[in-house]
């Protein structure tokens, strides 16, 4: 029967792992850093705490709302996704047939990426996610242009942040045509740091266009559809949000973009959808359906919200003027920030 050895007068420390020492005496091993393993250094030697082999493991933190990433103390290598808000759709005017436009949608947040070793992280960064960007409101003046939607908002983390400042607000609705909502170069990508755009579609007299289709894999939401202009013949199409597809010709839909509105069905434009990651796939959310023009006594449509993250607002579209006000723009998503450690 083993005899128990405590003649050293050992204390049990709290949180410690017991092991037995030489001459059958109780031995204190220390607590080590969070992430650490308690690893064997050999026959006669005490065990200690160590830092994970490297490569056998990941922490992945996804980050939907502002806060403080720790770096775990295992960390040798970071990778860090960062997704921009999205811009908000213009509203539609609000006039005489044919001369109400469609508000355009707005354009899709731009994304970036970097990674590096550990060592050029901090043991915390300030994690900033760009909110998500209003979109005009409904004109309910006579013979008055929309309004614009809001400009997109920045993600940042520690010192990189998205290229807020390229990404544009949907357009209010014109007499006439009122552009998509233009956005610029995505700061890095996970093609080679190609030149991408997600630009919203836009806002017209009569049918609103859809906004630019994406290939994967991509970094930045897709743009809103363009609202459709009040017409008391002919109820008109908005524009559809824009997709993401595959790299085949654009023949093969991986998210669709929300689905533009008319009266004669559905006016409200379509929310755009969050992104599809299995098989492979990376994207961020699609954008909002524009919103439909008024035909006869209904408010034009709201354009639908972008969806998360990253997607455009949709605009809205044409009002009646003396009978009924155009449609809202909508909301631009919010951005979101993902952090891989490879341990």
């Amino acid at each position: 029967m083993p005899v128990i050895n405590n003649s050293g007068n050992q204390t049990i420390t709290q949180y410690n792992v017991q092991t037995g020492g030489a001459n059958n005496v109780l031995n204190n091993v220390t607590t080590g850093s969070a992430g650490q393993i308690l690893t064997s250094n050999g026959a006669g030697a005490q065990p200690t705490f160590q830092a994970a082999a490297g490569g056998s493991a990941t922490v992945v933190t996804q980050y939907t709302a502002s806060g403080t990433w720790t770096k775990n103390a295992s960390t040798k290598f970071v990778e860090v996704f960062i997704f921009g808000g999205g811009a908000g759709g213009g509203s539609g005017r609000k006039g005489a047939s044919t001369t109400a436009g469609g508000g355009s949608g707005g354009s899709g947040g731009v994304g970036a990426y970097f990674s590096g070793p550990q060592a050029f992280f901090g043991a915390t960064e300030t994690v900033t996610i760009g909110g998500a960007a209003g979109g005009g409101a409904a004109q309910t003046t006579n013979l008055t242009n929309g309004i614009d939607g809001t400009a997109a908002n920045s993600s940042i983390f520690g010192n990189q942040q998205s290229a807020v400042a390229l990404v544009s607000l949907g357009l209010s609705g014109i007499n006439g045509t009122a552009a998509g909502g233009q956005s610029g170069t995505q700061v890095s990508s996970l093609a080679a740091n190609a030149t991408f755009i997600a630009n919203g579609g836009s806002g017209t007299n009569t049918t609103g266009t859809t906004a630019l289709n994406l290939a994967t894999p991509f970094l930045c939401g897709s743009g809103g559809g363009g609202g459709s202009g009040h017409d008391t013949v002919t109820a008109r199409q908005a524009g559809d949000g824009g997709a993401f597809k595959e790299n085949d010709s654009g023949s093969t839909t991986i998210t669709a973009g929300g689905l533009g509105g008319i009266q004669s069905g559905t006016i409200n434009g379509g929310p755009g959808n969050t992104p599809t990651l299995t098989g492979g796939t990376f994207t961020a959310g699609t954008g909002g359906g524009g919103g439909g023009g008024a035909k006869v006594a209904e408010n034009g449509g709201t354009g639908g919200n972008g969806g998360t993250p990253s997607g455009g607002g949709g605009g809205g579209g044409g009002g009646i003027t003396g009978v009924t006000n155009s449609g809202a723009g909508g909301i631009g998503a919010r951005g979101e920030i993902w952090v891989v450690e490879h341990l």
